[in-house]
C-alpha cells in the first residue's frame, strides 16, 4: 500500500500544493485511485492497473480530450499536466496521473430519474464519439478479466446473503 511518503514524491511532479490529506479508493477494477487533498484543491491521483498498458492510457487521454474538445456537457477526468507538460509520470515501475476531483455520489440503485439523465448521457456520448474515427485497434479480449473476476468474487459474499426481489434475481 502507498503511503504518503509516496505520494508526496509522485505528486512533486504536478504543482499542486502542499497534501493535507490522502485516502485510497474502495472501488475501482483496473485502476488504483487515490483522492488527495491539497493547498491548491482535491484531486486523484490514478496509477495505472498492472494489466493495462502505455498505449492504453494515451488512447484513454485521447478519448478524454476528444469529449472533452466537443463540448461533452457532463465532467468528464481532464489530466493536469505536470511540471515537464505532460500528462502522466512513470515511477517505479508504474504509471501515474492526475485529474481533478468529480464531485458525485454513489448509486446504488437507479430510480427513474438517474436512468433517464444516464440514456441522456449515453445518447449524447454515442453521438459524439460515432464519427471520432478514435480507434485503439485492441480487442475486448484484452480486457482486465481477472481483475474483473476477483473483485466480483469480493462482493459474492454479499449477494448471496442479501434479500432478493424478482428484478436482482434475473441479473444475479
Amino acid at each position: 500500500m502507498m503511503g504518503l511518503k509516496e505520494i508526496k514524491i509522485i505528486l512533486g511532479s504536478w504543482d499542486l500544493g502542499r497534501i493535507l490529506s490522502h485516502k485510497k479508493t474502495e472501488k475501482g477494477v483496473v485502476n488504483l485511485n487515490w483522492i488527495v487533498r491539497t493547498t491548491k484543491g482535491k484531486y486523484i491521483l490514478r496509477e495505472l492497473g498492472k494489466s493495462k498498458k502505455l498505449k492504453e492510457l494515451k488512447f484513454e487521454l485521447k478519448y478524454l480530450d476528444y469529449l472533452k474538445r466537443k463540448k461533452f456537457p457532463y465532467k468528464i477526468p481532464s489530466p493536469i499536466k505536470n511540471r515537464k507538460r505532460e500528462s502522466f509520470i512513470k515511477k517505479g515501475g508504474s504509471i501515474f496521473w492526475v485529474y481533478e476531483f468529480i464531485e458525485g455520489r454513489d448509486i446504488k440503485r437507479f430510480g427513474y430519474p438517474e436512468l433517464k439523465e444516464c440514456a441522456k448521457m449515453m445518447a449524447i456520448y454515442h453521438q459524439i464519439i460515432e464519427n471520432s474515427g478514435i480507434d485503439n485497434k485492441t480487442s475486448y479480449s484484452d480486457f482486465a478479466r481477472e481483475e474483473i473476476l476477483e473483485e466480483i468474487k469480493s462482493f459474492q459474499k454479499e449477494i448471496g446473503n442479501s434479500p432478493k426481489d424478482e428484478k436482482e434475481k434475473i441479473f444475479l
